[in-house]
């Protein structure tokens, strides 16, 4: 998405619109369930709630919590005897 500046005494310019990362809460395509997901600042959809929630309260405090514990996560990678036990489980 591109914002157009004008002015009256210079060309006209287009820079791209910087977005914030950000969740949304949003009812699935059921519309009986809550869900989130978490936005990237160029629009690309990086992490979703994976499950509905009854409420929309319930959505809520679940990105919330997600938003909470993301700057104490690590990265591990996973040996190839924990890649398989994790598609098992």
């Amino acid at each position: 998405m591109h914002v157009r500046i004008t002015s009256l005494t210079r060309p006209i310019v287009t820079r791209p619109v910087l977005r914030q990362p950000h969740f949304e809460i949003f009812r699935d395509k059921s519309a009986k369930q809550w869900r989130w997901r978490l936005v990237a600042g160029n629009g690309e959809k990086i992490a979703t709630s994976g499950e509905g929630y009854a409420s929309y309260h319930n959505a809520l405090r679940a990105a919330n919590r997600v938003k909470e514990l993301v700057p104490a996560a690590y990265i591990k990678t996973l040996t190839p005897m924990e890649q398989a036990f994790a598609q098992i489980a």
